[in-house]
């Protein structure tokens, strides 16, 4: 929720419904509509509460969306602290539940991220604006524990160095959702759909397992 909220407004803790219902509003008109073109009045039919509730509980339509980009990354670091605190005892691997991390916050949800990648090749943008202040990186910090705490798990090799893992890691897991749907078509010949499919989770999990197992030789300086 923004930290300007006026006093009184309830807390998405108070009026959870409303809260969620606008969110999902914001995320479903981004399946069929660019960001820009989406109005208040729309945002508020499909959630089904009158228009006044964006300004009640988010102050504007891109608090709304900020909203949005803020609350999938916070479910991702959720995800990671979760598989980090089961790592003794979890039943599948964590790079398993890495890859079911990314498909359940970044490939479902992928409009969200294609918005993001949009609004930070703008010059100037409210949402480039709020995560360049707040956002820029939680999801980068997060892959970082989640390499830390697998290297000194034992999970991963101890001779990774952790800047180049991570954007390696990021690189491999979550910057294919940002491809525009013309260019992974005509680059790769696959569709926003293949992104979610067991053939492309099962060959991710491949390669990341590939990339931060043994290693037969040493790694230039």
């Amino acid at each position: 929720m923004p930290a300007d909220r006026k006093p009184g407004r309830p807390s998405a803790a108070t009026s959870p419904d409303v809260w969620r219902a606008l969110l999902d509003a914001a995320e479903c008109k981004l399946q069929h509509k660019q960001y820009r073109e989406i109005t208040v009045r729309e945002l508020a039919a499909e959630a089904g509460v009158n228009p006044a509730m964006i300004s009640y509980y988010f102050n504007n339509k891109e608090g709304l969306f900020v909203a949005l980009i803020e609350f999938l990354f916070g479910e991702w670091e959720r995800k990671i602290q979760q598989i980090l605190a089961n790592l003794p005892r979890a039943a599948a691997s964590p790079t398993e539940q890495f890859v079911a991390a990314v498909d359940s916050c970044f490939f479902r949800h992928a409009p969200v991220i294609k918005l993001l990648t949009r609004e930070l090749a703008i010059g100037s943008s409210p949402i480039q604006a709020a995560y360049s202040s707040k956002l820029t990186s939680r999801v980068t910090a997060a892959i970082r524990r989640y390499l830390q705490g697998t290297i000194a798990a034992g999970y991963y090799r101890q001779d990774l160095e952790l800047t180049r893992a991570t954007l390696l890691l990021a690189s491999m897991a979550i910057h294919p959702i940002a491809i525009e749907p013309h260019a992974l078509a005509s680059a790769y010949q696959m569709t926003p759909a293949d992104l979610r499919s067991e053939g492309w989770l099962w060959q991710l999990r491949l390669a990341i397992e590939g990339a931060f197992g043994a290693l037969q030789e040493q790694p230039p300086g």
